[in-house]
Order: structure tokens, then sequence, then C-alpha cells
């Protein structure tokens, strides 16, 4: 999962960078149209400029002929003048030639000011359209590395694609080895297995793997196999060879024995149904074993009592306490009632390692009870493991049921919708950068 997420962080940082470069090129573009905007408006505030100076040089220019058509009529017609109008007049006539020099000038200020701003105009727009196409190519580089990255496999999606591959080639195995069965002879072998009293699937939650291999292996070594596919080609050899005796003819008294003692097994148990033949048989050796115990006991305690009641108090039974308390490993000066009470413990002891001996199905009440407690220990710590698991699957792949972690998990096996989604993921993301206004330039003169 490490590679997925540093993917998404190279996604996410391709983005941002992204965004950075659009939001400069905006920034630069809006940057080039406002200069653009205020030479604009300098350049039409000029133009009026212009324009009403024009307009006061033809005024002038007309009072000028005027003044001249005027300077040149007879003197009979300016006797009659004013001097005073005269002196306005030629007031005037230098007021308005002031200021056509002034129109002048400032109207070539203004040229110069309009050349020297449409050469830096153009200045600016070029180095824009350059900072552009570097950032266009920029952009395009950085596409160009997220299709190649988003091409190329994690080690996250190769481990998964093998893993995939390796389930996929299992897969065909058991298919093919199932093709391969017969299915006449599976059932046949179901019947046989059915009328033996055992029940596979029983088996294969209870009995643990490493007891069965142990097994096998003794089979393995007793038939001198050196592969277990041998097993069943060496057994069939071996009751080819040595074929099994014919069965007695039935014995009505034998099995009425029989079902009056798994009559009597059930009672005793207190069950619903007669237990089968093998659980009969090791639940009836307990019960064998707890009644001589019981009865051994009972003959050492009235020894013991006739001893004691014995005259003068001293006999090799009397004499035998010390020894009995120190092979119970009572302490120093246990009288004769501490051994009986710990006798009687060691009887009820016995009696439940009977009885779970019974319940575990065991046929030797040795060391067999022991590694049955220790196989169900062990059984139990695999299934708290397995169900930690599918906890821990659960919360990783973010389901609430136990029958909707396979489907999650085949989607997480498919390395295809992955990329999929890993790329909707990314054009999302890319949609959503560019769907974001953006946020407001300030001018140069701010």
């Amino acid at each position: 999962m490490t590679g997925v997420h540093a993917e998404h962080t190279a996604e996410a940082e391709a983005a941002s960078l992204t965004k950075q470069v659009a939001t400069g090129i905006a920034h630069t573009m809006f940057c080039g149209l406002h200069t653009f905007g205020i030479h604009c408006r300098w350049v039409h505030v000029l133009s009026f400029r212009l324009e009403e100076a024009d307009e006061k040089i033809r005024r002038l220019e007309a009072e000028k002929s005027h003044r001249a058509t005027v300077s040149r009529a007879p003197p009979a017609l300016l006797e009659g003048c004013i001097p005073e109008q005269a002196e306005a007049s030629a007031l005037s006539l230098r007021t308005s030639v002031e200021e056509l020099a002034q129109e002048r000038e400032l109207r070539a200020r203004a040229q110069e000011q309009i050349l020297l701003l449409q050469e830096r105009h153009v200045a600016e727009v070029r180095a824009l359209s350059t900072s552009l196409r570097k950032a266009e190519d920029e952009s395009e580089k950085l596409r160009t590395e997220f299709r190649s990255a988003a091409r190329q496999p994690t080690s996250s999606e190769l481990r998964w694609q093998q893993e995939a591959l390796r389930l996929r080639d299992d897969l065909a195995e058991v298919r093919k080895a199932w093709k391969a069965v017969d299915s006449r002879g599976l059932m046949q072998r179901d019947k046989e297995l059915r009328k033996l009293g055992l029940d596979a699937k029983a088996l294969e939650e209870s009995v643990p793997k490493s007891d069965l291999v142990s097994i096998l292996l003794e089979v393995c070594r007793l038939l001198r196999a050196s592969d277990f596919g041998e097993i069943v080609s060496k057994v069939s050899a071996c009751l080819a060879r040595n074929p099994p005796a014919p069965q007695p003819p039935p014995q009505p008294a034998l099995e009425e024995l029989g079902q009056g003692v798994l009559d009597a097994l059930k009672d005793l148990d207190g069950l619903s149904a007669a237990p089968a033949p093998a659980e009969a048989l090791v639940r009836l050796r307990s019960l064998c074993a707890s009644e001589a115990g019981a009865r051994q006991l009972r003959l050492s305690v009235r020894e013991v009592s006739l001893s004691s009641a014995a005259p003068g108090g001293a006999s090799p039974a009397s004499e035998a306490w010390p020894e009995v308390a120190r092979q119970l490993q009572l302490p120093e000066g246990a009288t004769q009632e501490d051994c009986r009470r710990r006798l009687c413990e060691v009887h009820t002891e016995a009696a439940l390692l009977a009885s779970l001996s019974a319940a575990l199905k065991c046929s030797r009440p040795g060391d067999e009870p022991l590694k049955r407690v220790e196989a169900l220990v062990r059984l139990c710590d695999e299934r708290v493991a397995a169900q930690r698991i599918v906890d821990a699957l659960q919360k990783l792949l973010h389901v609430d049921e136990l029958t909707e972690v396979l489907p999650a998990l085949k989607e997480v096996l498919d390395v295809a919708a992955l990329r999929r989604k890993m790329v909707r993921s990314a054009c999302n993301a890319t949609a959503a950068a560019r769907s974001q206004p953006a946020a407001p330039l300030a001018g140069p003169g701010a």
C-alpha cells in the first residue's frame, strides 16, 4: 500500500504544480492586459488632446488668415477702427500663437510617448509570449511524466499481480484435478466412509495437521514409500497379496449384548442417541478402569482400617503409611486421615481424567488425552488467529460483513480496475483544480 500512497502523493504534487503554472500564466496575462489597458487609455486621452489641438490650430489659422486679410485692407478702412479693439486683437493673436506653439509641443511629446509606450508594450508582449511558451512546455512535460508514471505499475501492483497469477495457476490445477476425478468412484468412496462411521468434514475441523503429517510419515516408513502419492498404490498391492479374511457369520447373542451395552451407556451419559461402537468401547474401557481403581482403593482402605484396628497398633500396613504419604507428596507427619483424603482426591482426579479421555475419544488413557488437549488448544489458537486476520481484512478493505471480504479482495487483486480507479481519481482531481476560481490578482499599481 505504500506504493499507492506514493503515487497519490506524486499525483497531488503534479496537480498542485500544474495549478501554480496556470495561476502564473493567468497572472502574467492579467498584468499584460492591465498594462495594455493603461496604454490604450493613454492613447485615447492623447488622441482627444490631439483632436482638440488640431481644432485650435484650425481656428487659429482661420483667425490668422482673417488678420492677414484685415492687415492687407486699405488704410481708409482701418482708420475707423478703434485702437482698443486693435490692441485686443493683437493680444488675442499673440495668445493664440503661444497656445498653438504649446499644443504643437504637447502633440510632439504625446507622439513620442505613444511611440515609447508602443515599443514597451511590444517588448512586454514578447516577454509574456516567451513565458507563456515556457509554461506550456513545462506543463506538457509534466503531463507526459504523469502519463508515463500512470502507465508503469508500482511495486504493490506487481506484487498483487504475481499473487493473482499464482492463485490463477492454483485454480487451473484444481480444475484440472477436478475434471480428472471419477464422480462414481468418489460416490462409492463416500458410501464406504459412511459405512465405517467416518465424517470427513468433522475430521478436517478436529484433527490437527501435525497429527496427520506424523501419521502419513509413519505409514510411509512402514510401507517404505518415499512419497505420499505411493501410499494408496502400495496399500492396494498389500491388500491384493493378502486379501482380508471372510467375515464370520453374524451372532445374534453378541449383537444383542452390544446393543444392550450401547443403550446402557446412552442412559448412563444421558445422550439422545446411542454412541458409535468405537466411542462406546473407549467409554466402556474408561468405566472399567475407574471401577478397578475404585475397587483397589476400597481394598486399600479396608486393609488400612483392619490394620489400625488390630491389637498392639503395630502392623506392616501401619508401617507402610509413611511410604504412602511420601508417594502422595504429603508433608512429614501426615496422619492416616490425610492419606485417606488425598487418596480420595486422587481417585476423583482419575475418574475426571477417564471422563475426559472418553469425551476426547482416546483409546489409551496415557499421554493421549494430553496430546488431544494440546491439539484442541492449538486449533483454538489457529481459529482465533484466523478471526483476527478476517477482522484486519475487514478494517483494511472497509467492509462490515464477512461475506463482503472476498469480493473486496478480488477487486483489490484486479490490477486493471486499480489502474482505472487511479486514472479516474487523477482526472477528477485535475478537473476540480481547473474548476476552482483563480484568486484575485493585484494590479501593477497596487
